[in-house]
């Protein structure tokens, strides 16, 4: 990042972790044999273990906003990315070597996901901010690392629009509406 609205090809993949880099490798291989790639958002909903409880933690850790929590994020309740995967994969052979973003189309700020959080009862509201360039410097005085303030502070939102072409999907809701309490 930062990515800002970005397409499906508007970014040169340059993988930062191990992580990154297999999904690339995966990304390949799938398009080779044919098949279809989705990118999901931050996927949030029954099952969560990584996106809300790590916002949390990260949040908690650093005790701060970064930049007043203005930074945009993609998120998609899991219930909605299950509506579009079923509908993909009822269409599978026309959308053979498509790759697609998944997340609502409107972005969240991080501030927005911490009223939500803090409503919900989750999380305690930061009263403090932080420059970026001070986040990863106090960041890293308590175990988090830039990669984990990278994730609060920099924009990561997409643009889902091809997905949501190809499906015939919309959302009835916004993007932070199905966050469990």
């Amino acid at each position: 990042g930062p990515h800002s609205g970005i397409g499906e090809f508007d970014a040169t993949p340059a993988p930062i972790s191990a992580v990154s880099a297999s999904r690339l490798t995966a990304e390949h291989r799938v398009l080779e044999s044919g098949g279809c790639v989705v990118r999901p958002g931050f996927v949030h909903g029954p099952g969560d273990r990584w996106f809300v409880p790590g916002f949390i933690r990260i949040l908690e850790t650093l005790g701060a906003w970064v930049n007043e929590g203005r930074s945009r994020i993609s998120a998609i309740a899991v219930t909605d990315l299950a509506r579009l995967l079923a509908t993909l994969a009822a269409q599978a052979t026309a959308h053979s070597g498509a790759v697609f973003h998944a997340c609502h189309p409107d972005p969240v700020t991080v501030r927005e996901l911490g009223r939500a959080l803090v409503d919900s009862g989750r999380l305690r509201l930061q009263a403090d901010s932080l420059t970026f360039d001070d986040a990863v410097t106090a960041g890293t005085r308590r175990g988090l690392t830039e990669r984990h303030l990278d994730l609060i502070g920099r924009d990561h939102w997409y643009d889902p629009t091809r997905l949501l072409t190809a499906t015939g999907a919309t959302f009835g809701h916004g993007p932070l509406d199905n966050l469990p309490a």
